[in-house]
Parts: structure tokens; C-alpha cells; sequence
């Protein structure tokens, strides 16, 4: 106890860092950019799942209540993911949350193509829970990333990221349904969306950084 009122002692008086807000810039925006990318790859990616569901039953995947379980998985590890995630983005991990959950989305996605349509665990396997966690890694991350750039207006970079994700629930939708429906089929379908994918994530790697130390490396 006493060890500790002399350490607080020894504290009285030291200037705590401020941390400048730049509310704007170039990097700024482009952190706006590359979440708004990563929120049209995964949340509204995961909203074309009515299209999937519908090829599935007419495939014979199974019932139409077992394949909803797996849009749901998705989106369940989608947001459940954010609590660990923004534990290790506050850790310092930013980099490797967003390029790994890149690598898993983008190879869970690739698989879904080489997956047969007819089985299951498969596409489960590979939709429900391998792209539901890639998405996860992402998404909290490159939404708590605007805070090291924005402050006063916090909420309108938040908005606009966000507006990635309807966007992505019209465009995808749209795609896959002709895609799927066309003379490409389902397999060349889901690889054609995967190499939108891969080049969008790809940007939002090299336009999104951190500015701020990460909880371990700030003054106690």
C-alpha cells in the first residue's frame, strides 16, 4: 500500500502526453477509405447471403432452415470477433488483425468456389465460419482506426465507413444473382466476387494505418 501512494507521489506533476487529432488529412481520409473497402468486403458481402441460400436449396443442400445457419454463423462471428479484435487493436496489433483476417476471408472465399454446392459442411465450413471469422478480424479494427484520425467529427467518418456495408448489399447482390443465373455459374460466380475481393482488401491495405502508440508502448 505504501509502495504504491509513494509511486502515485512520484507521478504528481508529470505532464501526461496530449495526442493531436488531425481531424482531417490525407491519411485521414484514406483511413475512411480503406474502412469503408474492408465494411463493403465483409458486412456487405455477408448480405447477399439470401442469394447463396436460394441457389443452396434448389441444389439440394439441405433444408432451407439449415443453410439459414449459416448466413447467421456469419454474421454471429462477424460481430462477436470485435471483442477480441479491438482488444489486440488497442495491443497494437492493427496490421496483423487486418492483413490476416484478409488472408482467411479471401482463402475461405476461394475454397467456397471450389466447394461443391450439394454438400453441406462444406460451404458451412467455408461461408459460415472460415469467412465469418476473416470478416471479424477486420471489421472492428477498421472501424476503430477512425479514432486515431478523426474527434470532432468521429461520427461522420464512422458514418461514411459504414455506408460501405450497403453499398456492398446492393452491388454483391446484384452480381452473384447474375452470375449465378448466367452461363458462369456458381463456381466461376463465387471466383469472380473473390477477385473484387482480393483487389479491394488489397487497397485497403496500403491506404489504412495507425498514427497513435498502442496501449503498451503509452506512459503509465
Amino acid at each position: 500500500m505504501a509502495l504504491a501512494e509513494e509511486k502515485a507521489e512520484s507521478q504528481v506533476g508529470i505532464p501526461q502526453p496530449v495526442y493531436d487529432i488531425p481531424d482531417g488529412g490525407l491519411q485521414a481520409w484514406g483511413a475512411i477509405l480503406g474502412g469503408w473497402l474492408i465494411s463493403f468486403c465483409t458486412f456487405g458481402y455477408a448480405s447477399s447471403f439470401g442469394i447463396y441460400q436460394d441457389y443452396y436449396v434448389l441444389a439440394g443442400a439441405s433444408t432451407s432452415s439449415n443453410i439459414s445457419w449459416i448466413g447467421s454463423l456469419q454474421l454471429f462471428f462477424l460481430f462477436f470477433l470485435g471483442l477480441p479484435a479491438g482488444r489486440l487493436f488497442d495491443a497494437g496489433y492493427f496490421r496483423a488483425l487486418t492483413l490476416g483476417g484478409s488472408v482467411l476471408y479471401l482463402f475461405c472465399l476461394f475454397m467456397l468456389s471450389l466447394a461443391d454446392p450439394t454438400k453441406y459442411y462444406q460451404i458451412i465450413l467455408a461461408q459460415g465460419i472460415g469467412m465469418g471469422i476473416g470478416g471479424g478480424l477486420m471489421l472492428v479494427p477498421a472501424l476503430s482506426l477512425q479514432g486515431h484520425y478523426w474527434k470532432r467529427r468521429r461520427g461522420m467518418a464512422l458514418g461514411l465507413v459504414l455506408t460501405g456495408s450497403g453499398c456492398g448489399g446492393i452491388i454483391y447482390p446484384i452480381m452473384l444473382n447474375h452470375l449465378f443465373n448466367g452461363s458462369t455459374g456458381f463456381h466461376w460466380g463465387v471466383r469472380a466476387s473473390a477477385f473484387l475481393t482480393l483487389g479491394l482488401l488489397v487497397l485497403a491495405q496500403f491506404v489504412m494505418r495507425t498514427r497513435l502508440p498502442s496501449a503498451k508502448d503509452r506512459p503509465p
